[in-house]
């Protein structure tokens, strides 16, 4: 863990001061099971060993009731975005390993 990692937030939430670590940060319900969603996707649809965030998308984008989908959805159905990640999910050029970043 990096020097700036260990450091102490102070988050200030109406009014009071609490003392947190960024890696103690608590996360909602919701985003516990978008990322478990992501996971089984990764391991269960693609047999990848960890989720990225094309996982995280779809798993999203399956959460009709999230915040994210429903603005999605203002211009284009969620199954259209859903079908098109799919589709570059199953291309070679997703499938061929690569250096980040990619070359300028």
């Amino acid at each position: 863990m990096c020097a700036l990692e260990r450091q102490t937030l102070t988050i200030r939430t109406r009014g009071r001061k609490h003392d947190k670590h960024p890696a103690d940060s608590a996360r909602t319900p919701r985003c516990e099971q978008v990322l478990a969603a992501a996971s089984r996707i990764a391991a269960d649809e693609f047999g990848h060993d960890y989720p990225g965030t094309e996982h995280l998308q779809l798993a999203l984008l399956a959460d009709e009731a999230a915040v994210a989908t429903q603005a999605i959805q203002q211009f284009v159905p969620a199954r259209e975005v859903i079908s098109e990640l799919h589709r570059i999910m199953a291309s070679e050029g997703y499938n061929t390993p690569r250096m980040w970043p990619p070359d300028r």
